[in-house]
């Protein structure tokens, strides 16, 4: 056992010395790396800080499995000395905090205010709010964590029974089949959420006037511009906790020092001032929903995959002929059919759980936003993309908008508009995508997967299959985009009631902040209505000789009179709601 201590005192100390250097080399990686004054690809710089820090989690667990497998290691209790002292506390922590102080520190010199705001207001779910108080719970708090339940963690509770347990450190909610038990840890300030006996929560726990009220957990949204031209959700807490895990079995002492989440927005810096960017980052909001909520496997789980169709075409790519061998060589000559089976397969399966996340995350940010999500994200992929052509990863464009403009029909967003004009450019808006999108493209294959041998003949073949068994979930899509979104969502009825109005305010060059003298507009209203102007401003007939630059200086003041209507909106909120409580 002497032995053991000492070589455990070896590691540690060995163990220390690593870790501050692995802290000083991402102090310089930060330095480096991080792009501050060429370019703003922040997410780059993430991800290299990431790897440097699970390659050193990696290191120290070969080092200690070798000295375990030879018996030189035998109490591996002491190893959480080393977890807890000195690879946690020198490198995860500061890492985060690193991370969080530059990035915050950043957003505020690049990113717009009233983007922060949009992402704020799509976002308020996930915000660390105040559920109940322990020693009594109200009916209004009852009805908070409820919604909390419904909409945070997607558990339905009907007519729930609430009661606390003799020695008042836990609460059991019973609902048909569910039994919710929350354990109060005085010590670690948390209270655990069981459902059914697995451990599925963590709220936090604030004393207030010397008693317990619990909070919902808390969650970082962080938003950055990048040099590439697109949109990206990065989880920065979630990918490193799973090396973290494996590496050190033990150490929700340390873990509970960070948030809940971190969640990375990130959008093309040429879009920073731009309506498209604000609105888009709906669809991001979206795959954060996805990752807390796991959606896609219950989706998937409903998909009518066409084995026939599978099996003809791994047939055909079977008895394919391989280039350059003039006819003399098949397929199977250097592959075996069970193994090309499989190949064929992950990459179908790969394909429609990506199509499926892709297109829930559109109909999330169309709940959440409606038309303007339509027509910014025409706008991003229509200038980018042939629109009938898919990818492994991504549905076409045609696909994807033309799913979110069945539902604009559904839930009849023109018919609600009292406005005759304004529902009049709706309708010639919608029109004019729908037509472009039922319009022959240019002809040019599907770039389905790069990771196929060039060999491989048909993909259009795998193609068609993808296609089949997504529109086989695709009405599942939208009821749980519905599901997801309850009490969120932006509704035909606010968009009736309010576009035609702010409309005309922009017509008259009129920040429309107000629908009526006092009354703020609601910050997607100001969207919705910002990029109808922008696409109809040009139809009115008073700008039939403006040059292509004169165009362009129009567009740059109606993002900023728009963008700048959310803030005033936003600001006006908040300076009613503080006058109304100091009545």
């Amino acid at each position: 056992m002497a032995a053991s201590y000492v070589i455990l005192g070896q590691i540690i100390r060995s163990s220390a010395e690593a870790a501050a250097f692995q802290k000083n080399k991402l102090k310089e990686l930060s330095i480096k790396d991080f792009p501050f004054s060429d370019s703003h690809d922040f997410i780059k710089a993430l991800k290299l800080i990431n790897e440097e820090i699970i390659s050193v989690f990696d290191g120290f667990r070969k080092e200690f499995d070798m000295l375990q497998s030879q018996g030189t290691v035998d109490n591996t209790s002491d190893y959480s000395e080393l977890q807890h002292s000195v690879i946690l506390h020198t490198t995860l922590i500061w890492y985060f905090n690193m991370v969080i102080h530059y990035v915050e520190q950043t957003a505020r010199e690049y990113v717009s205010q009233s983007t922060v705001y949009l992402v704020s207001y799509l976002t308020q779910q996930f915000a660390s709010r105040r559920l109940f108080a322990w020693d009594s719970i109200t009916s209004d708090e009852a009805k908070n964590l409820i919604d909390f339940f419904k909409l945070r963690l997607g558990v339905q509770l009907d007519n729930p029974r609430i009661e606390k347990t003799s020695n008042g450190k836990a609460i059991r909610i019973t609902s048909g089949d569910n039994t919710i038990d929350i354990l109060l840890d005085d010590v670690r300030k948390k209270a655990i959420l069981l459902i059914n006996d697995h451990r599925v929560y963590e709220f936090i726990s604030k004393e207030e006037n010397g008693k317990s009220v619990i909070y919902s957990g808390n969650v970082i949204f962080l938003l950055t511009p990048t040099d590439k031209h697109n949109f990206e959700y990065t989880d920065i807490i979630g990918s490193t906790l799973k090396h973290v895990v494996q590496v050190f079995p033990n150490v929700q002492k340390i873990l509970d020092l960070l948030p809940e989440n971190v969640a990375v927005l990130s959008f093309p810096d040429i879009y920073r001032d731009n309506i498209v960017a604000n609105i888009l980052l709906a669809h991001e909001v979206g795959h954060f929903i996805i990752n807390v909520r796991n959606l896609i496997p219950s989706i998937f789980d409903e998909v009518d995959f066409d084995e026939q169709m599978f099996e003809d075409y791994v047939n055909t790519v079977a008895t394919s002929e391989v280039e350059g061998t003039k006819g003399q060589k098949k397929i199977l000559d250097y592959i075996q059919a069970e193994k090309l089976r499989t190949i064929l397969k992950t990459s179908v399966v790969r394909s429609i759980r990506g199509w499926i996340e892709e297109l829930l995350c559109d109909m999330i940010g169309f709940k959440l936003s409606g038309p303007v999500f339509v027509f910014g994200l025409g706008e991003l992929l229509l200038s980018s993309a042939n629109h009938s052509v898919a990818t492994n990863d991504y549905p076409s464009a045609a696909h994807r908008l033309k799913l979110i403009l069945s539902e604009v029909d559904r839930l009849n967003f023109a018919g609600q508009v009292s406005d005759h004009d304004a529902r009049a450019k709706l309708t010639r808006l919608l029109a004019g995508l729908r037509s472009y999108l039922t319009t022959p493209s240019p002809t040019q294959g599907n770039i389905f997967d790069k990771t196929l041998p060039s060999t491989f003949k048909n993909q259009e073949k795998l193609f068609e299959i993808v296609s089949k068994a997504v529109e086989s979930v695709q009405d599942k899509i939208k009821s749980v985009a519905d599901e997801v979104t309850e009490g969120m969502q932006y509704s035909a009825s606010t968009f009736g009631r309010d576009i035609g109005i702010l409309l005309k305010k922009l017509e008259e060059t009129i920040p429309p902040c107000e629908t009526e003298k006092g009354k703020p507009a609601d910050i997607i209203s100001i969207l919705n209505a910002g990029i109808m102007y922008k696409m109809t401003w040009k139809d009115s007939g008073k700008f039939e000789s403006s040059t292509k630059e004169n165009i362009q200086d129009v567009e740059k003041d109606i993002n900023a009179l728009v963008l700048h209507s959310i803030e005033a909106s936003v600001l006006q909120r908040e300076l009613l709601n503080h006058l109304e409580k100091g009545k």
